[in-house]
Parts: structure tokens; sequence; C-alpha cells
């Protein structure tokens, strides 16, 4: 039996907006990589001062701007995702 066609469209949606949330993500690790002269990956586990960094950077960075993002979008009828595939929060 095959997915119905909704099933692929909240598929692509999810994707789309996965994608949007991996590109800071991306933007964070080059800029790391950038500051070691991209000679090698970033340590693991962190430095010390890496750690109590990414402590306040992540969630004021990237988790609390997508939380907003999100809910602002849902509350105007969908994410950039489900706009693209169609779809529409109610």
């Amino acid at each position: 039996m095959s997915p119905s066609p909704v099933a692929w469209r909240r598929a692509v949606a999810a994707a789309v907006d996965d994608g949007l949330v991996a590109l800071p993500l991306a933007g964070l690790y080059a800029v790391a990589r950038r500051r070691d002269g991209g000679a090698h990956a970033p340590a693991w586990p962190p430095a010390p001062a890496a750690a109590a960094r990414a402590r306040w950077s992540v969630p004021l960075l990237l988790t609390v701007p997508v939380a907003v993002g999100y809910g602002i979008a849902d509350a105007r009828g969908g994410t950039p995702g489900h706009r693209l595939a169609g779809l529409v929060v109610e």
C-alpha cells in the first residue's frame, strides 16, 4: 500500500523545515572550522571555554529564534515547508 499524497506533502514540508533549521548549524560549524584555520574538525569533547560558549550561544542563536519563527509561521497558516507543499494549518 502506497502512502497518501498528503503524507508525501507532509514529508516534503518536514524536510524543507528541517533544512532551514540545519542552515544556521552549518554556518556555526563553518565559523568553528574557519577559526582554527580549517585544518581539522573542532575537537570533541570541546574545550571548557568552547563548551561554556555553547551553553548560551546555541539557545540564543538557534533554539529561541527557530521556536519563535515557527510559532509565528504557524499562527499565519504554516511554516515555509507547509506553504511550499501546499498545506495549511487551521
